[in-house]
């Protein structure tokens, strides 16, 4: 349920980026940590807080590298042109549907 949390915190942190580095960065690993770098902060620090503590375990460290790779997986998706069509495609058919 933690990771869920991690899973949403997302627009808050990339909302403080934004404000920071105004423009949007082209390149697929930079606009991840743009808008990602929450996420990945919160993992890093709950899994070193875990760890130090003595009770790191298994299904955090898989359920935490699942949550990272899904939201690489959507900044890969985000840059992958025939997606970008594709879901600009449902969106415009489904408000049509619903108009």
């Amino acid at each position: 349920m933690i990771l869920t949390t991690v899973a949403i915190a997302d627009p808050g942190f990339s909302r403080f980026s934004g404000w920071l580095w105004p423009y949007e960065p082209q390149s697929i690993p930079v606009w991840f940590f743009w808008v990602f770098y929450g996420n990945v902060l919160m993992v890093l620090l709950m899994a070193a807080w875990d760890w130090y503590r003595g009770r790191l375990m298994r299904q955090f460290v898989l359920g935490a590298g699942c949550l990272l790779a899904a939201v690489f997986t959507a900044t890969l998706l985000y840059f992958w042109s025939p997606w970008k069509s594709a879901s600009t495609n449902w969106i415009i058919a489904l408000s049509k549907h619903f108009v």
